[in-house]
């Protein structure tokens, strides 16, 4: 899981998104690191999925780099989306 691509949009511009990867996860603490610098502050509310997973949360921190930024984002939903896809599928069935 750790070493993931993800595509991560802050809520309030869910029409702009960025590349990044996983780097870890602890509990329901998730740390990423998103391409080129972005103004993400804490506090701010993201989506961010990888194939497998979509993940709703809360910045705790923010740290801007020239090439990346690093967030620790709280988690507070997942969806896996494979099995989302599933119950839609059969929803769909009639």
């Amino acid at each position: 899981m750790s070493g993931d691509r993800i595509s991560l949009a802050v809520i309030n511009s869910p029409e702009i998104r960025f590349p990044g990867r996983l780097v870890g996860i602890e509990g329901k603490s998730v740390e990423l690191a998103v391409e080129g610098p972005h103004p993400i502050g804490r506090g701010a509310l993201v989506e961010f999925e990888t194939k497998e997973t979509l993940y709703l949360g809360e910045v705790e921190s923010s740290e801007a780099g020239d090439a990346e930024q690093r967030l620790r984002v709280t988690v507070e939903h997942s969806l896996d989306l494979e099995k989302a896809a599933w119950i839609q599928k059969l929803w769909n069935a009639n």
